[in-house]
């Protein structure tokens, strides 16, 4: 991918490519529209434009028009403009209706092209996007995670590991589906890499729904007063994980975590509009195998209970800030000759994600998060708290923009 720098070489291309009309001399200050009907015109110079122009019955007789490139490259040719509607050719010719529109009184005023929706123009027909949706991206990282362990049954101090570095990545993709009332999230491969000490956390899978249903869950009359319905909703969907890997877990030697499958069903307590940002608790079971790996390897089948509570939302229209939280206890269950063993552990992090910049349209954030856990299943660890806190930079990339009328779309076509 490579940077966009351009230089203008041609002076007679700039010229052709800029000069949409007599008065080439104005500056733009209008802009076209998004969604607006486009016409292809051919000037009295040759000039191919881009017009959009009033009706007759408005009473003003106006088209505002934008050359159909500009100059761009190495080589000063002219280059379509980038993420613009198609416009319509007339029966009669570009270059017919040009004329027909100058005899019928038509001014017309050079423009700037319009943008679709997350995009902006600028007055040299440049256009960069504006608006990320950061649930649908595939993402690397790398960040600073300092962390503190207490890995000595009964002492009060921790073991600090203050150089601790690591990579991320993982893709989401999100869609709402046809009748705008549940939402699919689909991830793939999020995970991590830290080192000193090296530790591995990712998982293959991961797919949920959340639905916002119509119908109350249940309603209650009462009848003290005047008779009054009260509606009871209730958001329930699901949750499901496949084949998770941890390896070295809070800086253990020999450990390795491998969770085959999760399911769980979910409620959600509450939602936006469109079902992108949540707040909600799952509670489920998971198969997992507490493996260590020292002379050779030993398996620990267990059947894990969890239950969390987490949060994830967008706190602005443009996607730029990010919010997400959750905290869990998970209860693994095995089975040696001697019985059943119950074991435990909790997991939760805070974390908040902020755009910076983009690059070629590929959005740079900044993320920074705190995190803590206490568990007390690692054969080589005794029981123990951990804390960390961590600051990194995120590389998103294919990041749409938001789509914010996709809800209305939605419900209209489910209404029709």
């Amino acid at each position: 991918m490579s940077l966009r720098i351009r230089l203008l070489t041609s002076p007679l291309c700039a010229l052709l490519c800029t000069a949409a009309l007599p008065s080439s001399a104005e500056e733009p200050t209008d802009y076209l529209q998004w969604g607006e009907p486009t016409t292809c015109l051919e000037d009295a110079q040759g000039v191919q434009l881009r017009a959009q122009c009033t009706a007759p019955e408005s009473g003003q007789r106006l088209c505002r028009t934008v050359a159909r490139c500009r100059p761009g490259g190495a080589s000063g040719e002219c280059q379509e403009l980038e993420r613009t509607q198609s416009c319509g050719v007339p029966p009669d010719g570009a270059r017919a209706r040009y004329d027909a529109l100058v005899a019928d009184g038509y001014t017309f005023r050079p423009a700037i092209a319009e943008a679709p929706p997350g995009w902006v123009r600028d007055a040299r027909g440049r256009v960069f996007q504006v608006n990320f949706d950061l649930n649908r991206r595939v993402w690397i990282g790398a960040r600073y995670a300092p962390s503190f362990i207490n890995i000595q049954e009964g002492a009060s101090g921790l073991d600090s590991q203050v150089g601790r570095f690591g990579l991320e990545f993982g893709l989401r993709a999100d869609d709402l589906e046809g009748d705008g009332r549940s939402r699919l999230r689909v991830k793939v491969l999020p995970g991590e890499v830290l080192l000193n000490p090296l530790q591995v956390d990712a998982t293959l899978l991961t797919l949920e729904e959340s639905i916002g249903y119509d119908d109350p869950f249940f309603r209650i009359t009462t009848f003290w007063g005047d008779p009054a319905r009260h509606d009871a909703f209730a958001d329930i969907a699901w949750w499901m994980s496949f084949l998770g890997a941890e390896y070295r877990p809070r800086g253990s030697e020999s450990d390795l975590m491998v969770r085959f499958a999760a399911a769980a069903p979910t409620v959600e307590l509450w939602h936006d509009a469109d079902l992108s940002s949540y707040a909600r608790v799952r509670a489920g079971l998971a198969f997992d195998d507490l493996m260590v790996i020292d002379d050779g390897v030993r398996h620990r089948l267990a059947l894990t209970p969890f239950v969390f509570a987490e949060t994830d939302l967008t706190l602005d229209e443009r996607g730029f800030h990010h919010l997400t939280a959750a905290i869990g206890y998970e209860a693994p269950i095995w089975w040696p000759d001697d019985g059943p063993v119950y074991q435990t552990r909790y997991v939760n992090e805070v974390a908040y994600e902020v755009i910076m910049l983009a690059i070629n349209d590929q959005p740079l954030s900044l993320r920074v998060a705190v995190n803590g856990g206490y568990r007390d299943d690692l054969e080589g660890l005794p029981a123990g708290w951990d804390v960390g806190a961590s600051v990194g930079l995120r590389m998103s990339f294919w990041a749409p923009p938001r789509d914010l009328e996709a809800l209305e779309r939605a419900r209209a076509a489910s209404d029709r």
